[in-house]
This record gives structure tokens, sequence and C-alpha cells, in this order.
């Protein structure tokens, strides 16, 4: 078999305030998210970012925007006064277009427990913008939290994360550029030619408390899995480098219900708590085993693997203009 990666057309994708390269047949998921942090000094508040369509035009935004008011209002709440989980849903304008912000309770016990979201199509992309708020009366107070949410989903822009030198950052190909204090980005990426093929790749910008890094994490839980029957064999392991920092990696194959199954990991290895322009960067690769329903084989050998992961993996590098 010819190499899988030789001369293999690749697409840059944005992830956080980095890039990376994959083969082309390599799609963003879904359940990439993001997850901004705010008013570090005087309270955590976060703001969750959801990839509801990652491209195309379809569904329509009109369509996500239906399921989504629909799900919401068939759905029963307890102590609502009209048993439903939808409170209400409005568009920010006057257009077809404009982004949607939408109440809802989110516990079916409570009359307290909101969540604000807004609902914003920014080029090929349809992202959700949510966050929770708790008040202790009956009321809803979600003035500040919502305007926040408004000025984040109106300040989106739909970019090429190849091209645009642009500072703030990227979930697939929308840019965020708010005046958070923290961010964790968790894109994932699945190969429609290996579907048992999976890349995740994290960023994570707030991690003060260092543990010693990967391999160390990994040699003090060792025993533990041994005793529990999980084995594996090392392909590589070791110190390496990336997105322009030193890292390290170990690369593992073993069997899960007589399928061969791998999983590659490389993670920074951070001597100073992260910050955006140096956060800690994971990069996770699993091959073979369940997929859906069923447990499969791998299509590429161990050592296709480990060419196709040196590729994707010093491909990663800080997007220009990010920070």
């Amino acid at each position: 078999m010819a190499s899988p990666i030789a001369n293999s057309p690749t697409t840059t994708h944005g992830i956080g305030r980095f890039l990376i390269d994959l083969p082309e047949h390599f799609q963003l998921l879904p359940n990439a998210r993001i997850e901004l942090t705010f008013n570090k000094e005087t309270g955590l508040k976060k703001v969750n970012g959801l990839v509801v369509r990652a491209s195309g035009a379809t569904p329509t935004f009109a369509t996500i925007v239906a399921n989504r008011t629909n799900s919401l209002r068939s759905s029963y709440h307890y102590g609502a006064e009209s048993k439903s989980m939808l409170i209400s849903a409005r568009r920010l304008k006057d257009d077809i277009a404009s982004p949607v912000l939408i109440r809802s309770y989110s516990d079916a016990g409570l009359v307290n427990a909101f969540l604000s979201e807004v609902l914003v199509e920014s080029g090929a992309s349809v992202t959700a913008l949510q966050r929770n708020t708790y008040t202790p009366t009956a009321q809803i107070s979600t003035e500040a939290s919502e305007t926040q949410l408004i000025e984040i989903a109106t300040g989106l822009r739909a970019v090429d994360p190849a091209a645009t030198t642009a500072q703030g950052v990227c979930l697939g190909k929308a840019l965020f550029n708010s005046t958070h204090d923290g961010e964790y980005v968790s894109i994932s990426f699945r190969s429609t030619l290996w579907p048992e093929c999976l890349f995740t790749m994290t960023s994570r910008s707030m991690l003060n408390e260092l543990d010693g890094g990967l391999l160390k994490r990994v040699d003090s839980g060792a025993a533990m899995l041994a005793k529990m029957g999980f084995r594996s064999n090392v392909l590589r392991r070791g110190v390496t480098t990336l997105g322009g920092s030193p890292a390290e990696e170990l690369l593992e194959t073993g069997k899960d219900r007589d399928k061969t199954v791998r999983t590659f990991m490389g993670e920074v290895l951070l001597k100073v708590p992260a910050t955006f322009a140096k956060p800690q960067l994971t990069l996770v690769c699993e091959m073979g085993g369940q997929v859906e329903y069923e447990y499969v084989e791998p299509k590429l050998s161990d050592k296709e693997s480990v060419a196709l992961w040196d590729a994707v993996r010093t491909s990663v590098r800080p997007r220009a203009g990010a920070v």
C-alpha cells in the first residue's frame, strides 16, 4: 500500500489560536466546543460555544432554530406555568438571518434556573452560545448575562483560519475576539475514508496546577491499569514538540474485543501556568475499536499510522496575529 499521506491534499483548520493541517477527508465534528471564562478576579463566569453546523448550507439556519425551539417547547417542565422548558425566543434584528436569542429553563424541576443561548450564523458555521443563570427568586434576571452573549454573537466573524491574521480564538471557521480571561477549545475530526480514525485537539489557557506532564501521569496509573487487565504495546514514547513548544508523546497499540486499537497522545509539557500564547495543547489520535455499534480494525498499519501522526503533529503551529 502506498503511504496514506504521500501527496495527500490537506485542509488547514483553526483550533483556538493555533492551526492544524489534516488530510482533506477529515471532517470537523459538530461536538466541537469552546469555553470562555470571564471575570477571573471577581468570580468565574463562563460562556460555552458549540458548533451546530460546521460547514455547508444545510440544515438551514431557520431549520436549526425551529428544531431547537420545538425541542424545548415539547420538553416538559414540572413547575413552569406553561409546562414547557421553552420560555421565549426572539430575533435580535428584524431579519431572517439575524441571531436568535432563546431563553429556557435549565432544570425541569426548578423555576429559577435558566439557560440563555444565542444561535448565530457566521458564514458556513452555525454556533450556539450558552450561559446558565440562577436567580434566588422567580424573576428572570438575565440582562447582563444576555447582553454579553449578544455582544459575543454579533462580534463573531467567519474566517479562513489559514489566511486570517486577526486577533482572537477560532472554533472551526468562527472567530471569537471577546474580552475573556481564559479559554478552553476542543475540536474533533473524523475521517470519511478511515471512519475508525479520529483526531482530537484541545487548547487550555487557564491551567495553574502543573502535574509533571503526560508521561508522569500515565506512569502513575500504570500499575492500577495492569491490575484491571489493560495491556498495550508502546510503539513510541518520549520527548517531542507540539505547536512549537516542548512536549511529550505516547503512541500505544492494543486490543479491544480482538480488534486492534491505537491511541496516540501528545501534550505540551508546561513548566509555568498556561497562557493564551502558551496554552496546554493536547493532540490525540484514536484508531480502531468501537465505531458506532461495531468493532473494527484500523485500515492503516502501525507504520502508516505513525507516519500520519507525525505529519499531523508537526503541522500544529501558532496562528499569526492570534495573540
